[in-house]
């Protein structure tokens, strides 16, 4: 059962008590953006995925997980991310499931430690605050370009990602998987970050 990538999915910095001062509005009345990387991690992201059969569902997530946002400007267009996922630490709520999860027939674990997702791409989807992403998902130890739609907020504080994409297991070489439970498999990724 693949990963559900809250990049929320297969859910995204505590300031100190200091408060941030506010830069100066420039000669349009905006405050200016303040460019920067956001770190990825389990304290402002989540991911997750749901694994189906006919008769059921189960949702898991990942424990560990870094990367970063790069968000350069206010446009999400410009946006870049990179997280990568330790897939030992895949959990659900049933011990012998999570096992077998981290199996030879579902993520083999043991050949293949880590998943990593890239976004390289994203355009505007003619609905205000929703856009489609582009990037590549390697899995298994294979690597598979996608697309799926997002919700992406930026302003000079913080940002916001909400997606849910959906992976074929047979894509990503998990044959055995997909011949247990249906083949494609929901993943939501999350990420609610400060811009430093």
């Amino acid at each position: 059962m693949p990963l559900t990538l809250a990049v929320a999915g297969c859910q995204l910095c505590s300031l100190g008590d200091a408060k941030p001062t506010r830069p100066p509005a420039t000669s349009s009345g905006a405050a200016p953006s303040r460019p920067g990387v956001i770190p990825v991690s389990r304290s402002n992201a989540s991911i997750e995925f749901t694994g189906s059969t006919s008769l059921m569902s189960q949702t898991g997530h990942f424990e560990a997980f870094d990367g970063t946002v790069e968000v350069p400007t206010d446009d999400p267009k410009d946006m870049k991310a990179r997280v990568t996922v330790d897939m030992d630490s895949t959990t659900t709520k049933i011990g012998l499931l999570t096992k077998h999860l981290k199996g030879e027939d579902f993520f083999d674990v043991a050949r293949f430690p880590k998943a990593e997702f890239l976004v390289d791409g994203v355009s505007p989807s003619g609905e205000a605050g929703r856009y489609q992403v582009s990037g590549k998902l390697t899995i298994h130890g294979v690597q598979q370009s996608i697309a799926f739609p997002a919700r992406i907020a930026i302003t000079p504080e913080e940002v916001s990602f909400d997606a849910t994409m959906t992976i074929s297991q047979t894509g990503f070489g998990m044959t055995e998987a997909a011949k247990k439970t249906k083949d494609e498999v929901p993943v939501r990724v999350s990420i609610h970050g400060r811009r430093k």
